[in-house]
Order: structure tokens, then sequence, then C-alpha cells
């Protein structure tokens, strides 16, 4: 490793990623410091569970480099644990409403253009076995 590189523990180059035969991820750039805390954003099936996938070394490197400088990284994936009812109960769980707790909530899992997404229906969109299924993000 050369010394412009010896504070980082992730180098993707150019690298192009895919779960089968083409390219989900392509002409990808990044670098990650040793010690860093990196959280990933972005649209609902924009590629971040698979930039994620990628760098664990759970998908193709079909083009490019993927260095790792580190034995070992820490990942917490996303765990969705949806109940067949309401966006709102599954947020209130059995208890009583709290606006300003129910409004932080919201705000906090960024639901809050989803929810102007779903229309009139809004938190009282059915979600789980017989609704629609929210995304690991959502």
């Amino acid at each position: 490793m050369n010394d412009e590189n010896s504070d980082h523990a992730i180098i993707i180059e150019d690298a192009s990623f895919s779960w089968k035969d083409s390219a989900c991820l392509s002409n990808l750039n990044l670098k990650i410091k040793h010690g860093t805390l990196v959280g990933v954003k972005g649209a609902i099936g924009g590629g971040k569970s698979t930039l994620l996938a990628a760098i664990l070394g759970e998908t193709n490197l079909i083009g490019g480099k993927l260095r790792r400088y580190v034995d070992s990284i820490s990942y917490a994936p996303q765990m969705a644990w949806i109940f067949a009812d309401t966006i709102r109960a599954n947020i209130l769980l059995g208890k009583p409403m709290d606006e300003e707790r129910y409004k932080n909530v919201i705000k906090a899992c960024c639901l809050d253009i989803d929810l102007k997404n779903f229309g009139e229906v809004g938190d009282l969109l059915m979600i789980g076995d017989k609704g629609i299924n929210l995304s690991g993000g959502q």
C-alpha cells in the first residue's frame, strides 16, 4: 500500500458489481478511512444495500478494484419488523397517540415524504401481509 492510501480501510476504484450477469453498480469510486463511521443514505432502490454487500464481498466484482485493508468490518443491517396493520399502528405499537412523539418518529424515520406520497390514506395505509410492502429503508 502506498503512502497516499495508508490511512484508508477500503478503496474502491472504477468498480462495477453485479448480483448475476449485468452490473447493478457501475464505475464506483470510494475511499473510507480507518476508524470512520459511515452511514449510507439515498433513494429507495438506489443501491445502498448493494453497495454495502459489495464492500462485504457478497456481490460479484466485474470490473475495477476493491481493496480492503482491514481484518474485519462491522455492519448493522436494516431489519424491519412490520406487523400487518397500518403505518400508524406499527409506530404506536399499541400505545396511546402522543402527537409530539409521533411526529418526531415520522421525522426521524424520514417517513414524512412517503406519507405525503401515499395521498389521503397517509399513515392509515395498510402494510405487511395483506397491505403493501415497504422497503427496509422505509
